[in-house]
C-alpha cells in the first residue's frame, strides 16, 4: 500500500503503440513511453512531427485511433466524450500554444474561471498569487485583448495551473516569450507541478530548456 507522501510506482500516462492518421496524410507512429507521478518530461521534435498531436491525444482532445493511452490507470480511448471533459477538468491542466479565453472575463477572473471549470472551489488569492508570481498582477484587471502576446501566454500557464492538476501539459509555453519571461514560466511550472506532486509533459522545439530535461521523448 502507498504511505502517505510517497510517489504512487504506477505511470500516471502510458502510451502503447499509439498512431494517428489526419485525412490525406501518412500515418504519424508515436513511440512508446511512460511518465510518472511527479516526473518532467519533453517530446520535442521538429515542427509537423507530431508533437501538439501528442499532447492533445494524452489530453483527450484528439480521439485515440490506433494504441492505447491510460492516464491515471484510466484507458481514455474507451471515454464517452463527456466522461473525458469531465475527467480532463478534474485532473489535467493545460498550456494551449495559442491562448484561449473568456473575452468577456478579466484577467483575474479567467484565472478563476480555471478553477471553477475543474470544479474547485473559487479563491481569488490564489489566483492574484500565480498571476504576481508571473508578474501579471497589475494587470488583473485588464481583458486578455490588452496584453501583449507573450503575456497572454504567462496568463495561460497561470489558469492551466488555478486548478491544481495531477497532469500538468504544457504546448510551446515558451515559444512566444523572451529569455528572462521564457524561464520564469519555465521555472513556475516545475515550482507548480512539484508543489502538488504533479507530472509535467512539455511540448517544445525551445533549445533554451531543453537542458532542463532528464526524460526527452524525441519525435
Amino acid at each position: 500500500m502507498e504511505k502517505k507522501g510517497e510517489l504512487d510506482p504506477k505511470p500516471l500516462v502510458d502510451v502503447v503503440n499509439l498512431s494517428h492518421q489526419f485525412d490525406g496524410q501518412s500515418p504519424i507512429q508515436f513511440p512508446d513511453f511512460q511518465c510518472f507521478q511527479g516526473e518532467h518530461m519533453m517530446i520535442s521534435g521538429l515542427s509537423g512531427s507530431g508533437k501538439s498531436t501528442l499532447l492533445y491525444l494524452i489530453a483527450g482532445m484528439l480521439k485515440v485511433q490506433s494504441g492505447q493511452i491510460k492516464v491515471l490507470g484510466k484507458e481514455i480511448q474507451n471515454f464517452s466524450r463527456k466522461e473525458m471533459d469531465q475527467f480532463r477538468g478534474e485532473n489535467v491542466g493545460i498550456v494551449f500554444q495559442k491562448a484561449r479565453f473568456i473575452s468577456s472575463l478579466s484577467v483575474l477572473e479567467n484565472v478563476i474561471a480555471g478553477q471553477y471549470f475543474a470544479g474547485k472551489q473559487k479563491d481569488s488569492k490564489s489566483a492574484e498569487a500565480l498571476l504576481k508570481s508571473l508578474g501579471l498582477l497589475q494587470m488583473k484587471s485588464k481583458q486578455p485583448r490588452d496584453l501583449s502576446g507573450g503575456e497572454r501566454q504567462r496568463l495561460s500557464v497561470a489558469r492551466a495551473l488555478a486548478s491544481q492538476p495531477k497532469i500538468l501539459l504544457a504546448d510551446e509555453p515558451t515559444s512566444s516569450l523572451d529569455d528572462q519571461n521564457a524561464e520564469k514560466v519555465y521555472n513556475l511550472l516545475v515550482k507548480e507541478a512539484n508543489a502538488h506532486g504533479a507530472t509535467l509533459i512539455l511540448v517544445s522545439h525551445d533549445q533554451r530548456i531543453r537542458s532542463h530535461f532528464q526524460n526527452i521523448v524525441s519525435l
